[in-house]
């Protein structure tokens, strides 16, 4: 299987051997008109070697699902002032790569679902410590401020109060519109509510809530009220 090139996309799914070297040599073929940029089912390990400047800045949507991503250069985003969507979906990512997405200004949808190498098995509690630290550190006024989908889906996320009492994702993203935590471990769905929000669905399926707790019921009511 070889990479393809149709209309304003490049597909690389499954190529064999496929290094980031190539997909910069791929690029170069054909620039022009490239804003869609597919490297699915592949075995890339680490994005350590950043694409092009003059392919990066053209680049709307870039999809890295279902490879083996572990670490993300700090800089690697940092051309890629257009991109609009970005999928990680199926990875292995340390919570510190993400570090690398307040590179991205215009980004809108976020794909992390089973992303990190602590999705399968859950993480434990210093890890949801640090991811939650650095969704915060990305909720600095400069990052992602156009965030409206945010993709948690499958990482086995679950509720520890004295941790999840640090983050209020509405304060952190206030774009936020579409939050999905589909096949996580919450057993209540208790959202602090402190700043204005746009959201407008959070997808709470396959988890293990039993019943909505009062502290649940009035912070979706704070929800509806903070609109």
């Amino acid at each position: 299987m070889k990479c393809q090139c149709i209309d304003n996309m490049i597909i690389c799914d499954n190529v064999k051997n496929l290094t980031l070297i190539d997909l910069n040599r791929i690029l170069l073929t054909d620039s022009r008109f490239i804003t869609d940029f597919y490297v699915t089912n592949n075995n890339i390990q680490n994005l350590n070697i950043p694409l092009k400047v003059k392919i990066s800045k053209k680049l709307i949507r870039v999809n890295y699902s279902s490879n083996m991503i572990r670490t993300i250069d700090d800089r690697y985003f940092e051309q890629m002032s257009s991109l609009e969507l970005l999928n990680l979906d199926y990875n292995q990512l340390e919570s510190s790569s993400i570090r690398s997405f307040k590179w991205l200004k215009s980004l809108k949808y976020l794909y992390l679902k089973q992303a990190f190498h602590w999705s399968i098995t859950g993480p434990n509690n210093q890890q949801l410590n640090d991811f939650l630290n650095i969704l915060k550190f990305l909720s600095n006024a400069s990052y992602l401020p156009y965030l409206e989908e945010l993709h948690l889906e499958s990482n086995n996320l679950k509720i520890i109060d004295i941790i999840w009492s640090k983050i209020d994702l509405h304060c952190l993203f206030p774009t936020l519109k579409m939050l999905f935590l589909t096949n996580n471990n919450f057993n209540d769905a208790i959202f602090q509510t402190s700043c204005q929000t746009q959201i407008i669905m959070i997808s709470l399926v396959s988890n293990k809530i039993h019943a909505l707790s009062y502290n649940s019921i009035q912070s979706l009511e704070w929800l509806k009220m903070n609109k």
